[in-house]
């Protein structure tokens, strides 16, 4: 067991923040301006790095389970030393990987091969929570994930919520890991495309932040930039 300082957290400059948000909406470019303030690397799922071609940063491109798993080892345990950011772009297409692999084999009785009972719903949950777990916990730098949004509707309040596009409960558990939950959204006005992140929760959206420098300055929305987060921790 090893016992740590309240300063030690006081004084690191580590933070885990991830964007949800529909396609367009700037999660991409939100990485994007992360690689102009630190050494990003880049687990790309979506194949959506174009927007940011301009950028410098490294990245791997993982079309199944297994490659997602090899490029976390390799990050976890070497990697991390060249980078100070690590982005994943997206838990919500990871997680149809891992449901693919899953379908191709029996279940923890041997059989439905091909098909997804509630026993490798269970195993999907926990792989996944398993990874994110590891990720903002052990992880050396900091870390930044996106995923999709998906509607959820409360049949208790009547309300209708914005959460990660993720299976079962694991979308509700999977915000507690995060020092930052931004919401991206955009709008065309007069001046153009504009694009905000909101960092506060509301009827509508699930955001939030543990950063008291990020609420001080922003209050309920930030501009769609990794250097509020990057300034924010370092304040």
């Amino acid at each position: 067991m090893e016992i740590k300082k309240s300063g030690d957290i006081a004084n690191s400059t580590k933070t885990t923040s991830i964007s949800i948000g529909d396609s367009r909406k700037g999660k991409t470019y939100f990485i994007g301006t992360a690689c102009d303030l630190c050494r990003v690397f880049i687990i790309d799922a979506e194949s959506g790095l174009k927007s940011i071609k301009d950028k410098k940063f490294d990245f791997v491109t993982v079309n199944t389970w297994k490659e997602t798993e090899d490029a976390l080892t390799w990050y976890l345990t070497e990697g991390y030393q060249n980078y100070d950011l690590l982005a994943i772009d997206s838990i919500t297409r990871i997680q149809s990987y891992l449901k693919e692999q899953l379908k191709d084999g029996p279940d923890e009785h041997g059989k439905n091969k091909g098909n997804m009972t509630m026993g490798k719903y269970d195993i999907l949950a926990i792989k996944l929570r398993k990874v994110v777990d590891v990720l903002t916990k052990k992880c050396p730098t900091s870390v930044h994930m996106t995923a999709m949004a998906g509607e959820f509707h409360d049949e208790l309040t009547g309300a209708t919520k914005i959460y990660p596009n993720l299976q079962g409960g694991f979308k509700f558990d999977l915000l507690g890991y995060f020092d930052t939950i931004m919401y991206h959204n955009m709008a065309v006005t007069k001046d153009g495309e504009q694009y905000w992140c909101e960092i506060a929760g509301s009827e509508r959206n699930c955001a939030g932040t543990r950063l008291a420098e990020l609420k001080a300055t922003y209050g309920k929305a930030m501009p769609n930039n990794y250097k509020c987060i990057y300034d924010a921790v370092r304040a």
